[in-house]
């Protein structure tokens, strides 16, 4: 099932729908919870703030916009905050987790979560990057996907070499801005 047609789901018949969504995303949102409360929180702070997240899927089900990004980006995003949230209760400063290596950490991650923080990570960056208009949005997979050179960019989507550069510079700019609380 799709996310758009899990989110149809959920506003249709919600109580069926929530018990599979909670199937499909509860791990993430225990994996982002524990990432941002180390060890701050214990097993039922967790799971509590892991219900919490869900009951507020539950209630905002009919103002989730897919056009902002998918529902396990939406997820990950709640369980951030209502984390963050809890730690500030606690007050404790989250664990933060800066942007540039958030990818290589969630790669290089051992433990029985690490699968779950990577694709975390890989579901929110490619959201991001889909949310990016034209052409930075091929300007940003062309550099970091397949690893050409400015100058190569530049010659396929018939643009300066110097215009590359900037326009890639701003997407990651972007990029970082819709990040920002998520990884």
């Amino acid at each position: 099932m799709t996310q758009s047609e899990q989110l149809e789901y959920l506003r249709c018949a919600p109580e069926d729908a929530i018990e599979d969504i909670i199937r499909s995303y509860a791990s993430l949102s225990r994996r982002t919870v524990l990432s941002v409360t180390g060890r701050a929180a214990g097993a039922e702070d967790v799971e509590e703030i892991v219900s919490d997240v869900f009951l507020q899927v539950y209630n905002n089900r009919m103002h989730i916009d897919l056009a902002k990004g998918s529902l396990a980006l939406y997820i990950v995003t709640l369980s951030r905050r209502r984390a963050v949230d809890f730690l500030r209760r606690r007050g404790k400063a989250p664990v933060e987790i800066p942007l540039q290596d958030a990818a290589e950490e969630a790669c290089e991650s051992d433990g029985p979560y690490a699968s779950y923080e990577a694709k975390a990570v890989r579901t929110a960056l490619a959201d991001a990057v889909r949310a990016l208009p034209e052409p930075d949005r091929t300007i940003i997979f062309r550099r970091f996907c397949y690893n050409e050179s400015y100058r190569e960019i530049g010659n396929k989507l018939d643009m300066r070499e110097n215009a590359v550069n900037k326009r890639c510079l701003k997407a990651l700019k972007k990029l970082r801005k819709i990040l920002e609380g998520v990884i």
